[in-house]
């Protein structure tokens, strides 16, 4: 293993880390707002962004690479911070969404810078899907 990542190789970690953390936001949003409508498909969103970032991680793997993601430290932190700002502002769960709608823009915005990365063909498809992925999750969870 090479201590340097080639772009290959950072492209795919920047995937990974953008759907690690999605995944952890939209989790904690549907636990946390548990009756709300969009709920469950917060749920899908954490569940489908834990499969893409493992599809992700198994390329870097491959190549002898570790694939990284937020620290465990700073997810816990994240968590923590999310759960404080929903409980002291007084549009808290809309603050909450708005953290795990701005994780899904990074995503989209990772999934997208990913094609003029050196991608081999079906790492770019699955870009691709990826990013059409979160505009419709966009679309559908944040209407406005």
């Amino acid at each position: 293993m090479s201590i340097l990542r080639d772009d290959r190789l950072i492209a795919l970690h920047d995937l990974v880390a953008a759907c690690r953390s999605s995944a952890s936001h939209a989790a904690l949003a549907a636990e946390l707002i548990a009756d709300d409508p969009r709920a469950p498909d917060l749920q899908a969103l954490a569940d489908q962004r834990s499969a893409d970032a493992d599809f992700f991680a198994e390329r870097m793997i491959a190549e002898d690479d570790i694939p990284g993601g937020p620290p465990e430290e700073r997810s816990l932190l994240d968590a923590a911070l999310a759960r404080a700002r929903a409980a002291f502002e007084d549009d808290g769960w809309k603050t909450l969404l708005d953290d795990c709608r701005e994780q899904e823009q990074v995503v989209c915005r990772q999934a997208e810078a990913a094609r003029s990365a050196p991608l081999r063909d079906d790492e770019k498809i699955a870009a691709e899907a990826l990013a059409s992925r979160a505009r419709e999750a966009l679309a559908h969870i944040w209407p406005d």
